[in-house]
């Protein structure tokens, strides 16, 4: 009873479930780590290409597989061996450690007697079965568990991509699924006779349920059964008749397998199941038997037609997605299913009529692909593209066949053809079905071969391709340019139609957006686009309407659109604008439209905004650069927009003030006004163009509208700013322009980013990139720091901006949390500190001061922004001060950055000399000593002063020569052999032309050419008798700062004795020319006048041979352009001088860089990138005689060639400076540092020598137009 009781207890029951429970638990952990592994392994042997190889990667698993350890089989085995041999292995551990003779056993000995042991021996066994049932059970189950899911997930990827991909004209499911499963023992290897059965029972002759099921087992076979070459061969001839069969269960059966075998990733199984397809859709079209399926319409609900465009459509969807992932395929099979899908494609003819026409693949694609987007895919890759170029033959037949029925649809159809789509009548279904007439299908298979065009013309290898001949009633030869003007065409004519623009079937819309692709490739847009009979072709409706007299609305609410959007991609690339402004035929025809439409529209509200956004979108992008601006300036376009947009601004005021709740809707809204307030702006971008927005008072409406693009508008990215900036920059150079940005708030803006660039507070742990200045010579500044430097400098790159920022008062709340809210205060709390306490808490003092001491190097680069700066605040006083601060005990220098940086400023500001006159100390402090000495009282050390030699004072007798010809030459005979000579001693013997022999010869050219060319305004000569001169207060610490400067300039270069009169005779004279250039009552001219400073040093510091050669000179064109005071004085009233911009500015860096364009085209695109204008350093350069940047022999040389050769020469020296400096320029572009390197460093190497040939050929190019403009100018003023 006992034992019963034993055997009844509920207890005992308990522990017998329990231990079922964790040998259930035990096997599902077995079953997990074998599934685990054997998915590893899978991927380990797909990487192989033999069994030897696998073998081998199985054998060495362990010692190959990093991962092995963390296998959860591998860890369930060893907590089994520590559970059952734990005890065993223990022993014999032991029994090493106590026997001195067991420790001689070598461990394999002792793995042994473990390995033979009855344990282990039990172990193995019971591990054994274990094992064995779960991968029974794995095998048994495989079937069901792992193919349906894998079949599955093919089906539902193979649905995904055909609902993401875009289907124009049908809508078909993919049909059923259903599950199958095999009953088959033989999973893994299937017989070669089972094989053979499934493939014959999918035979015509079985019964419809065999078929059936051998399609599901089909299904269910792994892919590497059906590869099998034995096999195949039975298969494919079956299993095209399953796809063409009238049963539409069996024909969905065998779609829904095709299906799901495209998706494999074996591309033999891929290639054998694509030729099946592509054979069923050949065999449908050239099969006689198939003329049965002819219809009126093509009917979507009739079972073939269904399941017809069902296998065109998962052709086109392969094709598309296995594009990307060809080139990982061999060749052989790209070249198998290129060549095969050209040839259905291909297919011509065929034995079913839908209508009138027999339909061919082109027509089926067309409905399901119209913009052969599956073409465009395979050929992005040039891999792919090469294979499908190597069938030439197919390819040509490809492009024949759309070129023919690009050729016949306007025949064909008529002007008003329109893609018609009508929905069956009485479907019941909840799928819309569709039906399509012959005109349809036609005029499908016209769109989807114009787009097929698009793709071959765009890559070189379709290019080539042509001419093809295409065979009509007689042979014609098509060539490329052919092909594009009957596109064109094609374009016009169906412009004219009810197609609206945005229609996307429309074939002009198709044929703007393949011109459109062809124009953004640089290289096809000059083999393809820029041809001037496709240009003549493309804008003839618009000479067509011109000549008409009258313009047509029809014309300009379609035609227009389409030739518009065209010319405004083409302007928008280099090549093409450059074609535009050569060939100007096309510019000059749309400047004549723009004219009339406005002219015949007064009022802005009877015009299209959209059609005049157009016009203004295209000339924006002309007026971008000085050449497209001259152009359209020649063809007197820009007084006619801006008086329009003067139109649409009074009339958008007034509608604005006097709307009513039932008022029409305005033709201008802010969306189209902002647009053209943008292509406005972009005036702004050439000198010229600065000049023509201030005599229309625009420019402070362009810098409101840049000020809000560039802080306000949160959906402008950074990158779309750069124009703005750039523009920006090119504003600040003038003094209205510095005006507008100071009134717009722009400048607060920027000292606002300054602030807010120090003031991040970073958290506590943030060591890695600190926000600093990293004081090396190729690193100086972290990203945002950099940023808002540059930013910076480019707004305060002019003297102009300097002055009036400085200048500015402060009118905002005094509240503000911003404590800098100006220039000033820039200069004092960033510059003009002494210690940290004079430092904001929030910032750091090192890198805080040491940004502002480098702002402050860059200002002084500008020799009057200097001496404004000087005269203000007496920065070489506080800058010696701070450095005799900067010393230790010993009373020695601490070399640090901010040492070094206050070292280079004052060796800038204390003298003045060019590349071999001065030299500047390095920020290198990598090495234990500075190398350069550091002071902190003038005069300034030796070591930056290199001994000068002393100016030649004989005058040699070539000179001496040209000077006596005056007896026998006179008027322009003499100024025109002075020329000649002057030329060649220049390129034989330039050492000849210094000293007193060059001031000799400029006062002799300025002599004669006082008397015999058109005179300006003389300056009154004066008696200079000190008594009369009178106490002037034009500036006068800057004016006396920069007299000091000029004399120790001169002293040091031998050219002025050391006597006491040279400061009084210089302010004498400056008086004297202020005086009657009215520049005291102009106020126009703010800067040093440094032209009198050089003619001064020139003639040696006389006086009276001073003033008379300014007297003379006076007199001539080139005065205007080389003595810049000079232009105010004796000019009428007139716009070009109330603006306030200087002509140097205007005319002369307007025509540098034009010729910049044209010369350097290298250099052009680098200031492009940098975003500083050529025209800034240029204007800095001709306002500073170059001083600083060129020794002072290059400079006499720039005065004496300007004016004995011309004045248009001042132009021809910038462009050589800029030539010398291309490899610099390019390299400093890279770097980012392209303007700290323009204004600070000297133009080191350069002769006029070198140069001389080049200014020359410059002179044969360019002389007559540049002339002309500055004749003009002088006439305007003058007259």
């Amino acid at each position: 009873m006992a034992t019963a009781d034993e055997n009844n207890d509920p207890i005992d029951g308990k522990d017998q479930l329990s231990s079922a429970e964790d040998k259930e638990s035990a096997n599902e952990e077995l079953r997990r780590g074998i599934e685990q592994l054997v998915e590893r392994l899978a991927v380990i042997m797909n990487e192989t290409n033999s069994v030897s190889a696998t073998e081998d990667i199985l054998l060495n698993l362990e010692s190959n597989d990093e991962n092995f350890h963390k296998y959860e089989l591998v860890k369930l085995l060893r907590r089994k061996i520590e559970t059952q041999l734990g005890s065993i292995i223990d022993d014999e551990l032991d029994r090493i450690s106590l026997s001195k003779e067991a420790q001689q056993d070598s461990i394999t000995n002792i793995s042994n007697k473990i390995l033979s042991s009855v344990e282990f021996s039990k172990f193995s066994q019971s591990l054994f079965s274990e094992i064995k049932a779960v991968i029974d059970d794995l095998v048994q189950n495989h079937q069901d568990d792992i193919h349906y899911s894998t079949n599955q997930t093919r089906v539902a990827k193979a649905r995904s991509h055909s609902d993401q991909d875009e289907v124009i004209f049908l809508n078909s499911s993919l049909g059923d699924e259903s599950d199958y499963s095999s009953n088959e023992d033989d999973f893994f290897f299937t017989s070669q006779k089972k094989l053979n059965s499934i493939a014959k029972s999918l035979g015509k002759e079985n019964s419809k349920e065999v078929r059936l099921h051998a399609v599901k087992a089909l299904s269910n076979m792994p892919e590497s059964d059906i590869i099998s070459e034995d096999f195949w061969s039975i298969l494919f001839e079956n299993l095209t008749t399953i796809l063409s069969d009238d049963d539409k269960d069996i024909a969905g059966a065998g779609f829904n397998f095709l299906e799901s075998v495209l998706a494999s990733s074996d591309y033999l199984l891929i290639t054998h199941i694509y030729n099946t397809l592509v054979n069923y859709l050949k065999n449908f079209f050239i099969d006689p038997d198939n003329a049965k399926y002819s219809q009126e319409v093509l009917s979507i609900n009739q079972p073939q037609m269904k399941y017809l465009l069902k296998g065109m459509q998962l052709m086109n969807l392969f094709l598309r997605d296995v594009a990307p992932y060809l080139v990982r395929y061999s060749e052989k099979f790209i070249i198998t299913i290129i060549e095969s899908t050209l040839k259905l494609m291909n297919i011509s003819t065929s034995a079913v009529k839908i209508g009138l026409i027999k339909i061919t693949p082109t027509h089926l694609i067309g409905l399901i692909d119209p913009d052969a987007i599956w073409l465009d895919r395979i050929m992005q890759g040039h891999y792919i593209r090469d294979r499908i170029y190597k069938q030439d033959t197919e390819c040509k037949i490809m492009i024949l066949g759309s070129i023919s029925k690009c050729f016949d649809i306007i025949s064909d159809f008529g002007k008003d053809t329109v893609i018609a789509k009508t929905k069956t009548e009485g479907s019941t279904t909840m799928q819309e079905a569709y039906t399509y007439t012959d005109r349809n299908l036609q005029y499908c298979a016209f769109f989807y071969s114009l787009n097929i065009l698009g793709n071959f013309t765009y890559y070189r290898g379709g290019r080539q391709l042509f001419p093809v001949q295409i065979k009509t009633t007689a042979e014609i030869s098509v060539n490329l340019e052919d092909l594009l003007g009957y596109m064109i065409k094609l374009m016009i004519t169906f412009s004219k139609t009810s197609l609206l623009f945005e229609d996307k079937f429309n074939p002009a819309n198709a044929v703007v957006k393949i011109l459109q692709r062809l124009i953004d490739n640089t290289t096809t847009c000059e083999e393809c686009i820029c041809k001037e009979q496709l240009m003549n072709l493309l804008i003839s409706p618009i000479n067509t309407i011109l000549n008409a007299g009258t313009l047509n609305e029809v014309f300009l609410d379609n035609t227009f659109t389409y030739i518009m959007e065209i010319l405004i991609a083409l302007s928008a690339s280099s090549p093409g604008l450059e074609f535009l402004i050569t060939s100007q035929v096309h510019v000059q025809v749309v400047v004549q439209l723009t004219k009339k439409l406005l002219q015949q529209h007064t009022s802005p509200d009877k015009i299209s905004a959209k059609k005049i956004i157009k016009i203004v979108t295209f000339f924006r992008y002309l007026n971008e650069t000085c050449v497209g601006f001259s152009l359209l300036e020649d063809l007197a376009l820009h007084e006619t927009l801006l008086l329009f947009w003067t139109k649409v601004m009074e009339f958008t005021r007034e509608s604005s003030s006097s709307s009513k709740p039932d008022s029409p809707p305005s033709n201008w809204d802010t969306t189209l006004l902002l647009q053209f307030i943008d292509c406005i702006s972009y005036y702004a971008m050439t000198p010229k163009g600065i000049q023509l927005l201030e005599a229309h008072d625009l420019l402070i409406d362009c810098v409101n509208h840049i000020n809000y693009m560039c802080y306000q508008d949160p959906q402008i990215l950074n990158h779309q700013r750069i124009p703005y900036y750039r523009i920006i920059c090119n504003v600040a150079a003038t003094l209205p322009g510095i005006k507008a940005i100071l009134k717009t708030g722009y400048m607060k803006c920027l000292i606002t980013d300054i602030w807010s660039t120090f003031n991040i507070q970073q958290p506590d742990d943030y060591s890695i990139l600190p926000r600093t200045f990293l004081y090396l010579p190729g690193d100086p500044m972290d990203r945002d720091t950099f940023n808002v430097f540059i930013a910076t400098i480019k707004m305060l790159s002019s003297f102009p901006a300097v002055y009036k920022a400085l200048l500015e008062k402060d009118a905002s709340d005094v509240n503000s949390p911003i404590p800098l809210k100006t220039f000033e205060d820039v200069i004092q709390r960033m510059i003009m500190i002494t210690d940290e306490e004079q430092a904001f808490a929030e910032c750091d003092y090192s890198q805080w001061h040491l940004f502002g001491l480098r702002l402050l190097e860059f200002l002084t680069t500008c020799l009057d922004s200097y001496l404004f700066l000087e005269s203000r605040y007496e920065l070489q006083n506080f800058l010696l001060e701070r450095q005799e601060m900067c010393k230790n005990s010993e009373s020695k220098f601490i070399t640090d950055a901010h040492s070094i940086e206050r070292n280079r400023i004052l060796i800038r500001i204390s003298t003045i000399g060019g590349p071999t006159e001065r030299q500047l100390p390095t920020r290198d402090i990598s090495n234990l000593e500075y190398p350069e000495p550091i002071f902190s009282h003038l005069p300034i050390p030796l070591d930056y002063l290199p001994d000068l030699q002393n100016q030649q004072s004989l005058v040699s007798a070539e000179v001496s020569e040209i000077i006596r010809s005056q007896d026998e030459l006179h008027g322009e005979d003499w100024l025109n052999h002075c020329r000649d000579m002057f030329y060649h001693l220049i390129n034989s013997e330039p050492d000849k032309l210094t000293g007193i022999g060059l001031s000799d010869l400029l006062c002799a050219t300025c002599i004669v050419s006082e008397k015999c060319q058109d005179r300006l305004p003389k300056i009154f000569t004066v008696d200079n008798d000190s008594a009369q001169i009178q106490t002037f207060d034009h500036m006068s610490d800057m004016l006396s700062k920069g007299i000091s400067l000029v004399i120790n300039y001169g002293r040091r270069l031998h050219l002025l004795e050391d006597t006491s009169n040279h400061y009084s005779n210089l302010l004498s004279l400056y008086y004297h020319s202020y005086d009657h250039l009215k520049v005291k009552s102009s106020n126009k001219y703010l800067g040093f006048d440094w032209f009198t400073a050089t003619i001064y040093l020139m003639l040696r510091g006389n006086f009276d041979l001073t003033w008379g050669f300014l007297s003379r000179f006076s007199t001539t064109l080139t005065s205007l352009f080389l003595w810049m005071p000079r232009v105010y004085t004796g000019t009428n009233q007139n716009q070009l001088l109330d603006t306030e911009i200087h002509p140097i500015f205007s005319i002369m860096c307007h025509e540098i860089d034009r010729l910049i364009q044209l010369e350097l085209p290298l250099v052009h695109s680098a200031f492009l990138i940098s975003g500083y204008p050529a025209s800034q350093i240029c204007q800095h350069w001709l306002k500073q005689i170059f001083w600083n940047f060129l020794d002072w022999q290059e400079i006499c040389m720039y005065i004496a060639i300007c004016i004995i050769l011309g004045i248009d020469y001042q132009i021809y020296f910038c462009i050589s400076l800029l030539r010398h400096l291309q490899d610099d320029i390019m390299e400093q572009t890279q770097k980012e540092t392209l303007i700290q390197f323009l204004k600070g460093e000297p133009i080191r190497n350069f002769t006029v020598k070198n140069y001389i040939s080049n200014m020359k050929e410059m002179e044969r190019k360019y002389r007559v137009s540049i002339m002309n403009k500055l004749t003009q100018f002088y006439k305007i003023i003058f007259t």
